[in-house]
């Protein structure tokens, strides 16, 4: 019974985790390292009692991961080993991955309400609500019961990811119009703009797919969401040795120039500098090759280009979701938050499983993947 829930388990404490360490005073390295290590246990113990077998590249890219951390003396670098067991985790856990996504969307909405609605009867958190000059005047900006206004909306955009991931062709409209709405509520309260962005462009995409959200994408398009990490890798590099161009760097309020400064101060480096670890680099991809070094950000796309490639279907769905997500890396730190890793691995696995890929016999040869009928009755969807 328990390793039948263990990813449930496993939901429930990243996301307990997650808000404990955006809204109380923990800091987030070690919300992460307490999280991780005891996911990790936990994955170990599933993996011994199921007696899991794992395939050669899954042994080389964990040992890998171990041999960066005992080369570079961090412990916070144990997040590649947690992304490859929790990918191993998902692969063997069946048919699972949909009723996981919904256990967590309903999780994560019920916190982020109780949170907002702690704000906004006794003030929590309160005093984390700030003020600040942008373009000609001066803003103010709602916490909404978090450490930072941007951290309630990289939380939303978690809950918003997760409701959008439910999209078929039947509901995309209706679903992506409640994204909106809500997320431009939020934004209402705390200006922070990036992400909003993200995820009304990822709800325009989905309503002009949305004949397409449950067919399988093309090898070509599976290729290019392999490589889309390595590609905002590029151009995140690429802005700190462009010619400098203001008018660029003011539609970016100010990152450019702010990236331009730790690398010039810091440079990039093998391991990286744990100075960098809390600095507010508005770019994952950036404060990656800064702050943990060159080895573990290279170690990290090779992983994810070897998992992604390695899936046998992908939904437009799939990869819209996995685009926003690594889209908003680009203006956010939030690549290893682990509770959108956590979803992104859901999503990728939710097609490819073990029974899927290796007992298929119940499944239909098919060019579509059929509309989940339990996240469609969340919204009233006749069949």
């Amino acid at each position: 019974m328990v390793q039948k829930y263990t990813f449930f388990i496993i939901t429930g404490m990243v996301l307990i985790f997650a808000y404990a360490s955006n809204t109380l005073s923990v800091e987030l390295d070690k919300a992460n390292a307490i999280s991780s290590l005891a996911i990790i246990l936990i994955l170990i113990l599933w993996a011994i009692k199921r007696n899991i077998k794992l395939y050669f590249y899954q042994l080389a890219l964990i040992l890998c991961s171990l041999i960066v951390i005992a080369i570079s003396l961090k412990a916070n670098l144990i997040s590649l080993t947690l992304l490859l067991l929790l990918s191993i985790a998902a692969f063997y856990s069946g048919r699972n991955m949909n009723k996981a996504i919904i256990f967590y969307s309903i999780l994560n909405l019920i916190l982020f309400l109780i949170v907002t609605s702690l704000y906004f009867v006794i003030g929590f958190n309160l005093n984390n609500d700030i003020s600040m000059w942008r373009i000609d005047r001066i803003i103010h900006r709602s916490s909404l019961g978090f450490s930072h206004p941007n951290q309630a909306m990289i939380v939303w955009l978690s809950c918003g990811l997760s409701l959008l991931s439910f999209c078929t062709k039947k509901n995309t409209i209706r679903i992506s119009m409640l994204v909106l709405v809500l997320s431009y509520i939020i934004y209402l309260y705390t200006k922070s703009r990036t992400s909003t962005y993200i995820i009304i462009l990822l709800c325009l995409c989905m309503i002009i797919l949305r004949k397409s959200m449950n067919k399988i994408v093309t090898r070509r398009m599976h290729l290019l969401i392999s490589i889309f990490p390595l590609m905002c890798t590029i151009i995140s590099y690429l802005l700190l040795i462009i010619p400098y161009y203001p008018k660029l760097d003011a539609l970016f309020s100010g990152r450019i120039a702010l990236y331009r400064t730790f690398y010039g101060q810091y440079g990039i480096t093998l391991f990286g500098n744990s100075e960098l670890e809390n600095a507010m680099f508005d770019n994952s991809y950036l404060q990656a090759l800064m702050s943990k070094g060159f080895l573990f950000t290279m170690l990290f796309l090779v992983i994810l280009t070897a998992l992604i490639t390695k899936l046998k279907k992908l939904t437009y769905n799939d990869i819209l979701i996995m685009m926003g997500f690594f889209t908003c890396g680009l203006t956010e730190t939030m690549l290893f938050r682990l509770e959108l890793v956590l979803l992104i691995i859901m999503v990728m696995y939710r097609h490819n499983n073990y029974e899927i890929n290796i007992h298929p016999r119940s499944e239909r040869r098919s060019h579509t993947i059929g509309d989940h009928t339990q996240i469609d009755s969340l919204f009233l969807v006749r069949k």
